[in-house]
Order: structure tokens, then sequence, then C-alpha cells
């Protein structure tokens, strides 16, 4: 049998969650540690990623999908609870928290 060479098998690694994800520009706005290290948290779709095989491509990937885009359009649109809120006065003497009272102008 010459010729044949045996075949080595591949080592697959696997990636884990790094911090590091986290401060950068195109993630940090979303992203954060998932359930365990295998996992980022996407927390526009409320999606745990798998990046155990792909590590940051996975994100990537997540980030240019269809459903993520819409996601983050939709929040860009919707307004913030501070947006509801009228802050008027001074700040709290005691607390040093500023006085406000609530308006709800997106309720009916």
């Amino acid at each position: 049998m010459k010729g044949l060479v045996p075949q080595r098998k591949k080592i697959k690694y696997n990636q884990v969650f790094k911090n590091s994800w986290t401060e950068e520009e195109q993630f940090k706005k979303w992203i954060k540690q998932g359930k365990d290290e295998y996992f980022a948290m996407c927390r526009v779709c409320n999606k745990d990623i798998s990046i155990k095989s792909t590590g940051r491509l996975a994100l990537v990937r997540h980030q240019d999908s269809a459903m993520h885009i819409k996601l983050c359009r939709s929040q860009k649109k919707q307004g913030t609870l501070t947006d509801m809120v009228v802050f008027k006065g001074g700040p709290n003497q005691e607390t040093g928290y500023p006085r406000f009272i609530q308006i709800y102008k997106y309720c009916v």
C-alpha cells in the first residue's frame, strides 16, 4: 500500500467570549457575554449567539443579519424613557438628583 499517507486529525479549538469585543466600536452598543463563555448576547435581538466554533466571525454574521438590522433601525426610532420625563426645578438638596414630573406623552 504505497502512497497512502495517514491523515492527521485537525485540532479544533473552542473560541470563548473576549471582553475586548465589548469595547470595539461595531459591537459595543449591542453585545455582552451570554449564558457561558461560549456565547455572546445580543441586547437588540435578545438572542444568544454561539461563538464556540467561529468566534468573532459569528458576531459579524449576526450583525449583518436582516433581523438584527431591522431591530436596530426600529430601536433608533423608538423613544427613550427620558423622552417621556420632563425635569423641573434644580436638584433636590438632600439627594442631589433632579426633581421631575413624569409625563407619558406616548401613552394613550
